[in-house]
């Protein structure tokens, strides 16, 4: 059973921000070191400065990223830049934002919602995590006590109650509008009135939730409330730390958009490149175009789309071709017999365990230097320019096989799915203080 409530939300005040556009960040795990000092320059006041925290050299124990960090937020309250609602809320966000051209409107609701081990499945996970990431994010809580971002969760919605609540709340006015700062746009409303919340709650009281982006912040917030719960005294059941911030959206909303993470491979031996082109044909079929053929991205996707079998296109062992592969129906063997079927139909497990692991000879793949490009044209550029030997691209998946593979309890290989755009921080904070 999933249990939601409303929060206090913190969120920037106008009037001590010159433009709320302006102190929004992306989430910690996507920013890198040129946005980095974008943001920085933006303003005093961005979000990056809570959320992406970065260690100096001179760091000590007391005095580090998060020590820092908490500076930072006590400061900004106290100055009245960030300030918590008067009662507690759930928020209703619209993003409207344009790819490729055309436009879309992702609807979601911020809301707090009680943590629940893995084991009880009303929180199902699709990937697996990495200490790295995990322990950062226990230090933040620790230090700021604190959800800083939320975690993007998927709920179905086949009755549309949900959707119709959320539809008679369009009346409100938004307290928040902002850009994103790439033809995209945030509105969020303050859902206020009790018997809509009490009505949002009941409805989701029979669902699961789906992680789909925010499994290390989850785990460390199960992490954090266990933690919290061995301490003398204990919190009670009731406490903030029992609860996480998500922000979720409906399988069938319109705007949910999932992009191909296409893979790229370097360090490669000279040897495991002449054993790749050598056994390619042993567990694929394999048909070849001339990267300058006319319509070549066309003519990918197409190919690409005919899922019956597992399908994807590699370059790299030819510059000038690239290497459309199907996977044929003796190679699935190569994938560990204890996933699931749906898990065996991945094109990207088909990399992992047939491409990089079988023919290549990687102890896992995750032994791989494998980066990771959204756009197929810049998956092949990288490798015409040297930047990496390979490129394997790969088809986007519905939402609905994360569900399928999560009912099955298992889980999906790293970086499957990159949900687009990234869910902002800087929205919403919600402090775990009582």
């Amino acid at each position: 059973m999933v249990e939601i409530k409303p929060f206090k939300g913190m969120r920037y005040q106008e009037g001590k921000v010159i433009d709320i556009s302006y102190v929004i960040c992306p989430p910690y795990d996507v920013i890198d070191k040129k946005q980095e000092a974008i943001l920085n320059k933006r303003s005093p006041y961005n979000y990056i400065r809570i959320e992406f925290p970065r260690p100096m050299d001179k760091d000590t124990e007391k005095d580090n990223k998060y020590s820092r960090t908490a500076a930072n937020l006590k400061d900004w309250v106290e100055k009245g830049v960030m300030a918590e609602e008067d009662e507690p809320v759930i928020y209703l966000h619209d993003h409207h934002f344009i790819y490729k051209g055309d436009k879309y409107k992702r609807r979601s609701i911020i809301t707090a919602v009680k943590l629940e081990e893995w084991e009880n499945r009303v929180v199902m996970p699709h990937e697996d995590t990495l200490e790295a990431p995990k322990k950062d994010r226990i230090n933040m809580l620790w230090w700021l006590q604190s959800n800083t971002s939320s975690v993007y969760s998927l709920y179905e919605d086949k009755d549309g109650k949900i959707a119709k609540t959320l539809g008679q709340n369009d009346v409100l006015k938004p307290v928040i509008n902002a850009d994103d700062g790439e033809g995209g746009h945030y509105e969020v409303r303050v859902i206020k009135d009790k018997a809509a919340i009490n009505e949002l709650a009941v409805c989701f009281k029979e669902k699961q939730l789906y992680i789909a982006d925010g499994h290390h912040r989850y785990e460390s917030a199960l992490y954090y409330r266990n933690e919290r719960l061995n301490c003398q005294p204990p919190i009670g059941k009731d406490h903030a730390a029992n609860y996480v911030m998500m922000e979720l959206v409906a399988f069938d909303d319109k705007g949910l958009l999932v992009l191909p993470p296409h893979r790229l491979v370097s360090g490669v031996s000279d040897a495991n490149m002449k054993k790749l082109a050598g056994e390619l044909e042993k567990y694929f079929t394999v048909k070849e175009i001339l990267l300058d053929s006319e319509n070549i991205w066309q003519q990918t996707e197409a190919f690409l789309k005919d899922d019956k079998m597992p399908r994807l296109v590699a370059y790299g062992l030819d510059r000038e071709k690239l290497q459309l592969l199907e996977l044929k129906e003796n190679a699935a063997n190569m994938i560990p017999p204890e996933h699931s079927d749906e898990y065996k139909t991945l094109d990207v497990s088909v990399i992992d365990h047939v491409i990089l692991e079988g023919i290549m000879g990687y102890e896992t793949a995750q032994t791989a230097n494998v980066e990771f490009t959204y756009e197929i044209s810049e998956a092949v550029n990288r490798v015409k320019n040297g930047q990496s030997q390979l490129a394997f691209v790969v088809k986007p998946l519905d939402p609905e096989i994360i569900k399928k593979i999560a009912d099955k309890n298992d889980r999906m290989p790293r970086k499957s799915t990159y949900f687009y755009p990234k869910m902002p921080s800087g929205l919403v904070l919600r402090s775990l203080k009582d």
